[in-house]
Formats: C-alpha cells, structure tokens, sequence
C-alpha cells in the first residue's frame, strides 16, 4: 500500500495552475524551444557545414549526406527525425513530447535551410 506523499508548496501549485496560466507557460516555453532552434540551426550552418564537421547524431547524418551527395541538411533532418518520433511517442509521453520536439525539430529544420541561402550571400 502506498502511502500518499505530501506535495512541496510550489508543486501543488503547479499542478492546480489556471487553464490561462498554463496557456502562457506553455507559449513560453515554446517560445524558448523556438529560439534555441534558431540559435543552433544558425550555428550549424555558421560553424558545422562550412568546416564539414559532423558531430554525430541526426544534424551530422546530414551534414555527412549533404557533403557527398547535395541534398538538403534541414531537409534531411526532418526526414530521419520521423522515425524517432514514432519511437519517442510509445516510449517517451505520447502528445507531451510530439507537441515540443516538433516545434524543435520544424523550426531547426527550417532555419537550416534559410540560413544556408542567406548566410553565404551576407560573408561571401
């Protein structure tokens, strides 16, 4: 038999968050997934691709691809991403993690694209 543990203050106050409240946490920390997305992508061209260096992971699977054949690094981080969304939604929170990685994953992919046609023009 579990006995029922008693919640910290700031805890209890959490999960009994107004619908309003919850709302503007949640577009908050969206809105810091959103531009820590944009930060990394800017990074990646910036730093990664110029100097092929492949760190690993999805993001250097693309740069790897992108080097030998000349498809699409953001593009190509969306695609392989589909696969670790389905294992991520049965293992890891079903909705709850969908919601935040694809922003994270949508946005990083996008502003990879976008700054690979703009940047070069801007330091070239």
């Amino acid at each position: 038999m579990l006995l029922p543990m008693k919640l910290p203050g700031s805890v209890r106050q959490r999960l009994t968050l107004p619908l309003w409240q919850s709302i503007i946490r949640i577009g908050i920390q969206q809105s810091w997934i959103t531009l820590g997305a944009i930060l990394s992508a800017f990074a990646y061209v910036l730093f990664q691709i110029p100097y092929n260096l492949a760190a690993g992971g999805v993001s250097g699977l693309g740069l790897i691809v992108h080097h030998y054949t000349g498809f699409s690094p953001g593009l190509f981080f969306l695609l392989a991403n589909v696969p670790l969304f389905i294992l991520g939604f049965f293992t890891l929170g079903r909705w709850r993690f969908i919601a935040s990685s694809s922003v994270a994953v949508l946005v990083f992919s996008l502003a990879t694209d976008y700054f690979m046609d703009h940047i070069p023009a801007v330091l070239g």
